[in-house]
């Protein structure tokens, strides 16, 4: 090592003969990592002691020129959305180890507890240790999915029951959505027909922006025929006694009619 620096140590208010030598003796000890220890002997011509100066130590410090590491950055993290703004989410913060500071805090952005939007967001974390020596970067992606469907809600009664002939008014259904504030919900299946009995199921759908499918919601619908068939009256028939029995008598066709099936045959006793 170099001494020459300290050549300058020289007849601070000393007399004029005396003088010290112009490359002092000097080590360096290691006290540790960031510290050291300097020890300087000079040697004087003075005879007087009050004036002699047997070393110097000087203590000092290494310049800290190595930067933070940063650790546990979180992988990334998948939620779902709770409104059509994204979610809130909340992440465990990095730590950072320091050589000389043995811990600093990490800085990320967007903060822990943001609300976060729809799609992809880059997390960037960051820290800097007190001599101004910056760690690098690390990232993490937050991503905010919509996976769930819509709900549908039928309006009017389910099960429905009608009779012939009454008419049929289809209510509809409506959809509500976590992210959507509108779906459109898509009615299919039979359509119905008053004027036959049966049962008829109505169906209805409805999809979101993001694809998801709700889950079909069916309207039974059911026509009933609760009116009997009329019987058309048959005319008086007279006979004249053919025996001691009475006589046969053929009276023709019993019909009857039906709000449903029209002429119907019947039967008489």
């Amino acid at each position: 090592a170099d001494a020459s620096g300290w050549s300058e140590l020289n007849n601070h208010n000393l007399s004029s003969d005396a003088s010290w030598n112009t490359q002092p003796a000097f080590s360096v000890s290691s006290l540790d990592d960031s510290f050291f220890l300097l020890r300087f002997r000079a040697d004087s011509n003075n005879t007087n002691d009050d004036f002699r100066v047997d070393g110097i130590n000087i203590t000092g410090s290494e310049a800290d020129i190595t930067s933070p590491i940063i650790n546990d950055t979180p992988s990334d993290i998948t939620v779902e959305a709770e409104s059509a703004d994204g979610t809130v989410v909340n992440y465990t913060l990095p730590t950072a180890t320091d050589n000389v500071d043995g811990t600093d805090p990490v800085v990320c952005a967007p903060i822990s507890g943001s609300l976060f939007s729809l799609g992809a967001t880059l997390v960037t974390c960051d820290a800097v240790d007190n001599a101004g020596n910056t760690a690098t970067q690390t990232t993490f992606n937050v991503n905010v999915q919509d996976t769930t469907a819509p709900t549908i809600s039928l309006n009017g009664a389910n099960p429905l029951a009608l009779i012939i002939d009454d008419t049929y008014d289809e209510e509809g259904a409506s959809a509500t959505d976590l992210v959507d504030s509108s779906v459109e919900v898509t009615i299919g299946g039979d359509e119905v027909n008053t004027s036959l009995p049966g049962l008829y199921n109505v169906t209805y759908d409805a999809t979101d922006s993001a694809g998801n499918n709700a889950e079909q919601v069916v309207r039974s619908v059911t026509v009933s025929d609760v009116s009997a068939p009329v019987i058309n009256p048959i005319d008086d028939v007279t006979m004249e006694a053919t025996g001691s029995d009475g006589a046969i008598v053929i009276y023709g066709d019993v019909t009857a009619n039906d709000d449903v099936d029209g002429l119907v045959s019947a039967t008489c006793d």
